[in-house]
């Protein structure tokens, strides 16, 4: 699933991308959760090597 949300990304070159926060552990349903850190890590891998993440 990473690789393929990493795939789109780099095709449609979004500016925002909105996903489950993965922290909050008894708020959201465990499925959320892993989406929203499967979203971040294919942000992470998407990205150009050259670019800095903003926390």
């Amino acid at each position: 699933m990473r690789r393929e949300i990493a795939r789109i990304v780099r095709l449609l070159k979004p500016e925002v991308v909105l996903t489950f926060g993965p922290k909050q552990r008894y708020q959201v349903h465990p499925d959320h959760r892993a989406v929203g850190l499967c979203t971040l890590d294919a942000l992470a891998a998407s990205r150009p090597p050259d670019l800095l993440l903003c926390q």
